[in-house]
């Protein structure tokens, strides 16, 4: 399989990577979460990605999941973001603790057969598409989005932890993850960020979601906390 290190190559990478499947999407590319491992066989996974490349694919399971979760045939969606182990503790009862560098987004292309009682599956990086318009359009968008956190998150409780990311020159595509992220989207709205590789059309989903809250109550809309993420367990 291809090394990480090749992720940035212009050509995209067909590699394998074992999947970890969760109720909503737990990471984007270019950030970083903590993971509680503790299910056995996910315990299995992370000792397996220690040892091997370091990576891990977090899928997201389809609705109806319940029933199916303690299988290895659960329904997933097709987009999974991977992710590299950028530290990791095992602790004296075997979870292992685990912080995720999200590196790529990727397509399930099939999985595979194996004895592990995780599921493995071959991928396809996936790379971001920027349209063909002008600077301006694009830059005018990253100030609409900026503009309309900003008003709904005016309040001290949250402007601390959003200043930076409100004064920082941070890309288009990547401010929209790290909004979907923090913003607490449901899952289906959550995943619809994770699957869209247009640019443009990632960053006019993400305005229309704030826009939308900025039009429920205050109580509703600015409820939740938004930075630093907790532990997202298995």
């Amino acid at each position: 399989m291809s090394g990480m290190n090749e992720f940035c190559a212009e050509d995209p990478r067909l590699f394998t990577a074992p999947l970890f499947p969760l109720g909503h999407p737990a990471l984007f590319p270019s950030m970083a979460q903590p993971f509680q491992i503790f299910e056995p066989r996910y315990r299995v996974m992370t000792a397996d990605a220690l040892t091997g490349e370091g990576i891990i694919a977090m899928a997201t399971l389809k609705p109806g999941w319940e029933p199916y979760y303690g299988t290895k045939n659960v329904p997933i969606e097709p987009i999974v973001c991977v992710g590299t182990i950028a530290a990791h503790e095992k602790l004296e009862d075997g979870r292992y603790l685990l912080m995720l560098r999200g590196v790529c987004r990727a397509e399930v292309l099939e999985e595979l057969s194996t004895d592990e009682p995780y599921r493995v599956a071959q991928l396809k990086e996936l790379k971001k598409v920027i349209p063909n318009v002008s600077k301006f359009c694009r830059d005018k968008r990253r100030k609409d989005l900026m503009e309309a956190l900003a008003q709904l998150c005016p309040q001290t409780e949250h402007r601390p932890a959003l200043a930076p990311l409100l004064a920082s020159d941070i890309c288009l595509g990547e401010l929209c993850d790290v909004l979907a992220f923090a913003l607490k989207m449901p899952s289906h709205e959550s995943y619809r960020v994770l699957s869209e590789i247009d640019v443009d059309r990632r960053s006019e989903f993400v305005l229309d979601v704030i826009r939308r809250r900025l039009q429920q109550p205050k109580s509703a809309a600015g409820r939740g906390k938004f930075f630093p993420p907790g532990f997202s367990c298995n």
